[in-house]
């Protein structure tokens, strides 16, 4: 709705919370000051400030929301690309005998994209990609952005357009598990993109989303 949002330092029980303020826990701050002095933009404020772009703010719908922090990666991830800037965060990088090692990296832009494929535990790579229906978020942040490669972000912005344009209904919300969800939001993603659901996702892939998904309320 255009309005600013500030952040403000705050003692919780967290690192920081959505919301307009954002709360930051006091005893995080000068840390991560420390990075944004070397262009950081803060992985954790931007993906509390992509909380605030829920459907909420419209008292829209959540039957298509599975996992509300995958969704605000997903959107700071499309900040991160239009302004082409920085975030500095912890990865778990594979080495050359196939162990894994925390690393801090650099990423700028649709760099981030990299994180999300392979370079944490719940990466595409180590989870569907593997075969593997275990904690998945980051796979699933990935495989959304894979379609946008593929058609744009002009597929997104018609899909939440509608989407946030539905009425909230929490009683058919929650009766729904997260593979429902998901499967409510790959509709209208198949009928904006028009195209088959085999276009965006493989059969081997779904059938391990599913696994994992159909599992989680």
């Amino acid at each position: 709705d255009g309005k600013i949002i500030s952040i403000r330092s705050k003692e919780i029980d967290a690192w920081a919370y959505a919301g307009n303020p954002i709360q930051w826990n006091k005893n995080y701050i000068y840390e991560s000051l420390q990075t944004i002095r070397r262009g950081d933009w803060c992985f954790g404020i931007m993906h509390e400030i992509g909380h605030n772009f829920a459907p909420y703010i419209s008292s829209a719908t959540y039957a298509w929301n599975w996992n509300e922090e995958i969704f605000a990666n997903f959107r700071m991830f499309y900040a991160l690309e239009k302004l082409n800037a920085k975030v500095i965060t912890t990865a778990s990088v594979v080495q050359a005998d196939g162990s894994f090692e925390s690393q801090e990296k650099t990423y700028t832009g649709s760099e981030l994209l990299q994180l999300y494929k392979s370079e944490t535990d719940n990466c595409y790579d180590r989870t569907i990609g593997a075969g593997r229906a275990v904690e998945m978020g980051n796979a699933l942040c990935y495989c959304l952005i894979r379609i946008k490669e593929t058609y744009g972000w002009e597929l997104y912005q018609d899909v939440f357009e509608e989407l946030y344009s539905i009425p909230r209904n929490e009683e058919q919300e929650k009766n729904m598990n997260q593979w429902q969800k998901f499967e409510y939001f790959l509709s209208f993603l198949t009928k904006h993109a028009k195209v088959d659901t085999n276009e965006l996702f493989s059969k081997q892939e779904l059938q391990v989303i599913k696994s994992y998904l159909s599992t989680q309320q």
